[in-house]
């Protein structure tokens, strides 16, 4: 190998060695891009888990308490007296006379 040919190899390691310093500077804002997502993600995920599991102070607290009763509930169906003793003596065996109800 002769002193040209080694210049030559050299630009072209250099032309090389700059590319791969531009790859490397995209891949690293990448990388700060997608740590800011998962920075991101990761306090939407603690503000959730400490909304449901934080102290009782700061628990998220349904507006209506399960076992409070609503107003505007209608009574099940197995609590609603039927019209006459005649449809329930029918309900009880099954048959379904419509002329009977009141």
């Amino acid at each position: 190998m002769n002193k040209a040919d080694l210049i030559d190899k050299n630009r072209a390691l250099e032309k090389q060695i700059v590319l791969l310093q531009k790859q490397n500077k995209l891949l690293e804002n990448s990388a700060n891009d997608f740590k800011v997502l998962l920075d991101n993600v990761q306090h939407q995920y603690d503000h959730l888990a400490k909304l449901v599991y934080g102290y009782k102070s700061e628990r998220f607290i349904s507006a209506i308490p399960p076992e409070q009763l609503s107003v505007f509930a209608t009574e099940p169906e197995d609590k609603k007296e039927p019209a006459c003793p005649l449809v329930l003596q029918n309900k009880e065996k099954g048959i379904h006379n419509y002329y009977y109800h009141m």
